[in-house]
């Protein structure tokens, strides 16, 4: 992935999965597969130094009941 594609990942879709998370009425299913999807955009960010940005997804990740 080039320099622009991490740089929206970061800055746009990360944002955006954090928004999709926070929706009241997500499936559960559908938020487990997203939780193992977000670990792969580990490799898409930019590098290691980038990683804290999925900390923000994951902790809501983990924080719900489900």
């Amino acid at each position: 992935m080039n320099k622009k594609g991490s740089e929206r990942t970061r800055e746009e879709l990360i944002p955006y999965l954090v928004d999709i998370i926070e929706e009241c009425d997500n499936d559960e299913e559908f938020l487990l597969k997203l939780s193992d999807e977000l670990l792969e955009l580990k490799d898409k960010i930019g590098g290691q130094e980038f990683i804290v940005k999925l900390v923000e997804p994951l902790e809501i990740l983990s924080s719900m009941e489900e």
